[in-house]
């Protein structure tokens, strides 16, 4: 419930006046907390997910068995992991110039539209 909130409070962050730099270290910054609390609280084995990690076989299951947490039921655990890394991806990736990129933004810039167009075109499909 509090995602989408929080997307607009970090719409700010994206307005044209603000500081690209600033930007960058706050994603960063965000992203390297929400990945630093997961951590924390995930080893502590006591909050945020239903299932409980466990040490494997080798370092590569149990590494395995540590992030794999609960989307549904959505669980705390889940949302610091993925927004942490998407913290951190948009700020690695905010000075990359080029067609792919500007290709892909586009469809960044308008998630809504292509959402709707999407369900329309199903929708018709379906209809006929």
């Amino acid at each position: 419930m509090a995602v989408m909130p929080l997307g607009y409070c970090l719409g700010t962050w994206f307005a044209t006046g603000y500081n690209s730099n600033k930007r960058q270290r706050n994603l960063l910054l965000a992203g390297i907390l929400c990945i630093a609390v997961f951590a924390a609280l995930r080893y502590t084995n006591v909050y945020g997910d239903p299932v409980k990690w466990s040490v494997q076989k080798n370092t590569f299951f149990t590494f395995l068995s540590f992030i794999n947490v609960s989307k549904y039921p959505p669980s705390f655990l889940y949302l610091l992991l993925t927004l942490g890394a998407a913290f951190i991806f948009l700020s690695l990736t905010e000075l990359l110039r080029g067609r792919i990129v500007n290709i892909i933004s586009v469809y960044g810039r308008v998630p809504m539209f292509y959402y709707l167009i999407h369900i329309y075109v199903i929708h018709t499909i379906a209809i006929l």
